[in-house]
């Protein structure tokens, strides 16, 4: 699993969306863009930033549970690939390509 229990509001969770890359689910602070990367419950849990009792209490649930961490990862990995590199890179590519097409002068 990952652990991520940042304290300030990330814009983008960079740790967080790579475990979810790889299949794992993830422990977060309910801050910023960690709230867009983990669906609390589904992918993996958040917990409120600063509260270190309810992160331990989180990270136990997922270490007693492999069935769960699977689960969860699984979820986790379907739910990230939208952003991830390729898929990116490939709408970006698209959309200069839209662009220029249509700029272009006919003939």
């Amino acid at each position: 699993m990952g652990v991520v229990p940042s304290v300030w509001e990330e814009p983008w969770g960079q740790v967080a969306a790579e475990a979810a890359t790889v299949g794992k689910p993830v422990v977060a602070s309910r801050v910023g863009g960690l709230q867009d990367i983990v669906v609390d419950g589904e992918t993996g849990l958040l917990v409120p930033p600063r509260d270190p009792e309810a992160l331990g209490n989180a990270i136990d649930l997922l270490m007693a549970s492999p069935d769960t961490r699977v689960s969860m990862g699984k979820k986790a990995m379907e739910h990230i690939r939208p952003f991830t590199v390729s898929v990116v890179t490939d709408q970006i590519e698209q959309a200069i390509a839209d662009v220029t097409s249509s700029r272009r002068s006919p003939g």
